[in-house]
């Protein structure tokens, strides 16, 4: 049984085995999706390729297995035993999945996605003197909140979901002014008017208007990625839009501008904080291409500790501490995804967009300047 830190050790030390052990399991897991797909095997709603764990740690010697998600596990007595020939099965017949595929270990786990969309109070959260860290250059992560947190409503209602992140677009050549945007979930966001609540006691009900909905993707894109995201754009004649944008990042954060690799950003550390939660929270990224057989590919993360996400957390974005490819050896923080959902069953675990997925699905605009597809997880001089 081991931590992050040691399985990353480990992946390094044995980097091309395991690549060929995760690769063998990535190619057992495609073989029988067929079948899946198929309902031989009952209600099976997502599956993964994964290190396997007991008690929900990283068991070592490290071993890549196939899990499959199911909404409830069945006794085994009520199953029929696995036939690779079988192409259908009668009304209410079901096979039991396969103790291992060409040779590759599988596990069945009860596991049930929902939209972290619904919250219920006000919720308090980072206050001004503790948002300067973000300005600092460069960034100090150990003191540094993640980008976003703020709890957002649409105007009238009492849901709430979370304004993530922030971004200034290109100067609007016709006002000489520029454009600043916002992103939430589509799945909340429905709303033309969208209010923000920041820093509130119970006694205060201020809330302001933040800006209007242009655009929404809810569902499963051209490429097999499910994206749920909203672009907002934001006012740009109240305070805490202004503040919004300078405290939040401004050059100081990288936009992911591709999916991330079902391998190589695998296992690393990545971070969140939610308007709900309220405060920054550490995660890994377990499967970066898990695949939901209603909704399409997504990211999978693994909080350190239980209520890695809960409700009112939708809209907040997955980061990871990376150093920038252009040379430079200062730790940035790369948005890697757009948080929209945990899971029923486990408490520690999330399920994001592929952020290079929703600027495609949006169209987003965000400078060049500002977009990475290449990046480290180790100082240049490391590697």
């Amino acid at each position: 049984m081991i931590g992050p830190s040691e399985v990353e050790a480990e992946i390094a030390a044995r980097e091309s085995e395991l690549e060929q052990q995760f690769h063998d399991a990535e190619k057992a897991s495609k073989k029988i999706q067929k079948k899946i797909r198929a309902g031989l095997f009952g209600d099976v709603t997502g599956c993964s390729v994964c290190l396997r764990e007991k008690d929900g740690i990283v068991v070592s010697p490290l071993l890549y297995i196939v899990e499959f998600h199911v909404k409830q596990i069945v006794s085994k007595k009520a199953l029929l035993d696995y036939n690779p020939r079988k192409k259908k099965l009668k009304n209410g017949e079901i096979q039991k999945i396969p103790q291992s595929i060409d040779g590759v270990l599988t596990k069945v786990v009860e596991a049930e996605p929902y939209l972290t969309e619904i919250s219920s109070g006000l919720v308090k959260v980072k206050r001004q003197e503790r948002l300067q860290d973000i300005r600092n250059s460069p960034v100090a992560l150990q003191d540094t909140e993640i980008i976003g947190g703020l709890p957002i409503l649409e105007q009238g209602k009492a849901g709430w979901g979370t304004l993530g992140i922030a971004f200034s677009n290109r100067i609007d050549e016709s006002s000489s002014t520029t454009i600043y945007y916002a992103l939430a979930n589509a799945h909340f966001a429905h709303n033309d008017q969208l209010m923000v609540q920041p820093d509130v006691t119970p006694s205060d009900t201020n809330r302001w208007e933040i800006g209007t909905v242009n655009k929404q993707f809810d569902k499963k894109d051209g490429d097999g990625f499910f994206v749920d995201a909203a672009l907002i754009r934001l006012n740009d004649n109240r305070e805490v839009v202004t503040r919004l944008v300078q405290e939040f990042g401004k050059e100081k954060f990288l936009f992911a501008s591709r999916p991330l690799n079902s391998f190589k950003d695998r296992n690393k550390k990545v971070y969140k904080f939610g308007a709900r939660t309220a405060r920054r929270l550490e995660g890994t990224i377990v499967d970066p291409t898990y695949t939901d057989f209603s909704l399409g590919v997504m990211i999978a993360a693994k909080g350190v500790d239980r209520g890695f996400t809960i409700e009112g957390d939708s809209g907040s974005v997955l980061v990871a501490p990376v150093f920038d490819s252009e040379g430079s050896e200062t730790e940035r923080l790369l948005v890697v995804g757009l948080c929209f959902g945990g899971d029923e069953f486990d408490t520690k675990k999330l399920y994001a967009c592929h952020f290079s997925q929703v600027i495609k699905a949006l169209g987003l605009d965000i400078p060049k300047s500002h977009l990475r597809e290449k990046w480290s997880y180790r100082r240049p001089s490391q590697d």
